[in-house]
């Protein structure tokens, strides 16, 4: 990585000014071929700052990405290790990331939030209380079974053993 403080390009490697120029265009030869190494070396100097500014510029998007992706993961309770697993070219927004999810979150095991619980605390205990209150009540099919059983009973005895069977 490069030191912001440093200084890329030697001024005196650079100072082309006029006296230098008409030099140039009045004798050929070494002063033109000076000015072509400076020019040559400017280039290759800001070719090189340059590579080094895409690459700090490449390492950032890629931090800020996957830092991104991790926050939107753990806020939603996910594994963050999934982001490696997120394409490159889907948006950073948190619904970008939702909507990646949802089409993609049963691979690794998340819940859709259509496919989530929703069922409320209280509407939870009723459902226990009515579990309760039914358990040792007879099914309809049950009740029918009895009346049928009652009504094809030979006898006394057999009417009391369908009876005593179901518990009456």
């Amino acid at each position: 990585m490069s030191n912001n403080n440093q200084d890329w390009l030697d001024e005196e490697d650079f100072d082309l000014d006029d006296d230098d120029m008409e030099e140039t265009t009045n004798t050929r030869g070494r002063n033109n071929d000076d000015v072509l190494k400076k020019v040559r070396r400017a280039e290759r100097s800001k070719d090189k700052q340059l590579k080094e500014l895409q690459s700090e510029l490449e390492a950032l998007r890629k931090f800020q990405r996957e830092t991104t992706i991790s926050q939107v993961l753990t806020e939603k309770g996910i594994n963050p290790k999934v982001a490696k697993f997120i394409p490159s070219d889907i948006d950073l927004s948190s619904d970008g990331i939702n909507n990646w999810l949802t089409e993609n979150g049963d691979l690794f095991g998340v819940a859709s939030p259509k496919q989530q619980n929703t069922v409320d605390d209280n509407d939870l205990a009723v459902f226990r209380q009515i579990s309760e209150a039914t358990s040792g009540a007879l099914s309809p099919d049950d009740v029918n079974d009895v009346f049928s059983s009652i009504d094809n009973a030979q006898s006394q005895e057999e009417l009391l053993n369908i009876l005593y069977a179901n518990g009456a």
